[in-house]
């Protein structure tokens, strides 16, 4: 504790000492010339001009060249979709293949695969048509599992059906 004290103490007359012993310094030349200062600013600011020139082609020439060591022979990412800061929906093609991932912080996972040839991106088109003409592509598909499910259902809404008293007292009251 003595020590500490000491050293605060010893801090305190240093720092007394620099302010009273140094000199106050003015931002003053002896030999001030206009066209000195003129020149100084100037140079200043294409310095400082360059400098940012340097960063933006920088980062270009960075971002271009490391381009090489995030693409692959076997896999493109076609889009990707931020949907939160820890979530994203990305397309990936891969083999005439378009695989859909859903991906989180802690995990990755496959929402759909399916052929190239079945995307057709018009930019011109409205997206409400484009969705009708890829569901009424897959309406046969659609239509036989619907009958599939509804043909395997009816034995099990009978099940679900049935009510006790119970229950039918409940629902009377409500």
């Amino acid at each position: 504790m003595n020590r500490e004290r000491l050293i605060g103490k010893i801090f305190i007359i240093i720092s007394i000492i620099m302010l009273l012993v140094c000199n106050i310094v003015y931002a003053e030349d002896v030999d001030y010339n206009i066209g000195k200062s003129i020149f100084k600013m100037l140079f200043s600011t294409i310095a400082f001009i360059l400098v940012i020139i340097l960063a933006i082609y920088g980062t270009r020439f960075i971002a271009k060249n490391s381009k090489k060591f995030v693409n692959s022979k076997y896999m493109r990412i076609v889009d990707i979709l931020n949907l939160d800061v820890n979530t994203k929906i990305a397309m990936v093609e891969i083999n005439n293949y378009l695989y859909v991932f859903a991906i989180n912080n802690n995990t990755i996972i496959m929402i759909d695969k399916f052929p190239k040839e079945n995307l057709i991106i018009k930019a011109d088109g409205d997206f409400d048509e484009q969705l009708k003409k890829y569901k009424q592509k897959y309406a046969y598909d659609n239509e036989f599992l619907d009958k599939l499910k509804q043909k395997f259902s009816k034995p099990f809404k009978k099940v679900n059906n049935s009510i006790d008293k119970e229950d039918r007292n409940d629902e009377k009251k409500h």
